[in-house]
């Protein structure tokens, strides 16, 4: 990872969003989501945000301080889960057999509970308040509900 890619993912890990992290950063927009592209392909993960901001904590390549506990539902810590993994809203929701909605009103309920700005950030406090696991253990596998 190169050490642009480390400092964007720290920042979309803080909550920035990704317009304000390249104007913090003085590069385009269309630079930062080429950079997290292809740091993504490098570590061969998903080619999202959030799959990297997640593997960035798994492999150590961020820390983040602790942060408070925070409860969600099953269904709540299964979503993020799948977020970290660097699912979709449509692939979450056609595991699930829900709709796109569904997924979509547990995304909210999920950052409005962790206090996120968008869905990336919602991985690094997953992560901070325990929620995905201690910061450099893997994230527990999620699978869907039978039936």
């Amino acid at each position: 990872m190169t050490d642009r890619a480390r400092v964007i993912i720290e920042h979309l890990a803080r909550g920035d969003l990704r317009k304000e992290t390249a104007r913090i950063l003085g590069i385009a927009e269309s630079s930062l989501y080429r950079e997290i592209a292809t740091t993504c392909r490098k570590l061969d993960i998903p080619v999202r945000p959030a799959a990297a901001v997640n593997t960035a904590i798994i492999k150590r390549l961020i820390t983040l301080p602790p942060g408070e506990p925070v409860d969600l539902t099953k269904v709540q810590i299964d979503v993020l889960r799948l977020i970290a993994a660097g699912r979709g809203t449509s692939e979450i929701a056609a595991m699930y057999g829900i709709a796109p909605d569904t997924v979509r009103y547990h995304v909210r309920r999920i950052m409005k509970a962790l206090g996120a700005r968008h869905r990336v950030h919602a991985v690094a406090l997953g992560w901070q308040r325990g929620i995905l696991g201690p910061p450099g253990a893997p994230p527990s596998s999620s699978a869907p509900p039978a039936g």
